[in-house]
């Protein structure tokens, strides 16, 4: 079972070591800036997803899950009236196939 704090660490370290782009680097800072209960918010609702979809997953998989979500009105984002979960909103729509693989490098083990 994934625990939501070693998935919050797992993604936002991945911004940081595995991508390099402009939006990643905003959605790094973003997190880093918002309170801990803001990101949670994101987690909460990410990992019954993951933890539900069939096993084995490949990475394009986890990648799909994630990013629909990360882009979605399923994740509350808009309801937390915390500017930097509508920037981290916002610089997600804005990753390309690169960014999602890179932000998913580190849950990949977690999952599979």
């Amino acid at each position: 079972m994934i625990q939501i704090e070693d998935l919050g660490n797992a993604l936002h370290t991945a911004l940081r070591k595995c991508c390099d782009s402009h939006p990643t680097t905003i959605a790094w800072n973003a997190i880093e800036a918002m309170p801990n209960s803001s990101w949670e918010i994101y987690l909460e609702g990410l990992l019954p997803l993951l933890e539900a979809a069939p096993k084995p997953m490949t990475a394009p998989q986890i990648g799909e899950i994630v990013s629909r979500y990360s882009t979605s009105s399923r994740w509350p984002w808009y309801k937390d009236r915390n500017r930097l979960m509508i920037i981290l909103y916002q610089s997600f729509t804005l990753f390309d196939e690169d960014d999602w693989i890179g932000y998913i490098s580190y849950i990949r083990e977690m999952i599979e």
